[in-house]
């Protein structure tokens, strides 16, 4: 059984609560062999993510990010060495076109079956699509540096994108497709552990 190392986010923006968060907490919360961690939304949160993943010794990393605007979930194929911050982080930093580690390889791509994923998702009727681009906000920056780990110790890793949650569409300022975070913790569970 893989020792699963889950991640999420804490709110930001107008967020009262983050659906990625919900989602991951609900998948760790029905699995053994399963670790969570709340990231700040901040370009630092690598420190967390390590520590982390120091204390728990995974097999695997999953990130899990809201993106609002999103009608379906995203697997998330690629982390780019950079960031564009359109909106500052929690902190109020806002980094312009800036790589994330100024030797990394300009791109790392996830090694785990994302087309069986998306498979999964679509079979339990969850709408879902590959990504080539997780952005180049703090949900990308977590994501490189999740696949920079895993590519230091020879581990899997893995970001998903998902929509907004009804409760947060109705809080948006225009209209913003959502979709249940319960049913979407559910069919990720299914796919990512069975």
């Amino acid at each position: 059984m893989s020792n699963t190392l889950v991640y999420s986010f804490a709110p930001f923006g107008n967020l009262q609560v983050n659906p990625a968060a919900e989602i991951a907490t609900k998948i760790q919360s029905n699995q053994n062999h399963c670790s969570l961690c709340i990231l700040p939304v901040t370009f630092g949160c690598q420190k967390e993510l390590l520590s982390a993943f120091l204390e728990t010794k995974p097999d695997r990393i999953i990130g899990f990010g809201v993106a609002a605007g999103i009608p379906n979930v995203h697997v998330e194929c690629y982390a780019l060495n950079e960031i564009h911050a359109r909106i500052p982080d929690n902190e109020g930093n806002q980094p312009s076109l800036v790589p994330i580690l100024q030797q990394g390889p300009s791109a790392y791509r996830t090694h785990m079956d994302v087309e069986k994923i998306v498979t999964d998702l679509h079979t339990l009727h969850i709408p879902a699509a590959l990504s080539f681009h997780a952005g180049l906000y703090v949900c990308n920056y977590s994501y490189y540096w999740t696949l920079h780990l895993c590519h230091l110790h020879q581990i899997q890793g893995l970001f998903i994108h998902v929509p907004l949650s009804p409760e947060e569409a109705i809080r948006q300022t225009s209209s913003q497709s959502s979709f249940p975070t319960s049913m979407i913790a559910e069919a990720l569970t299914h796919s990512l552990f069975s």
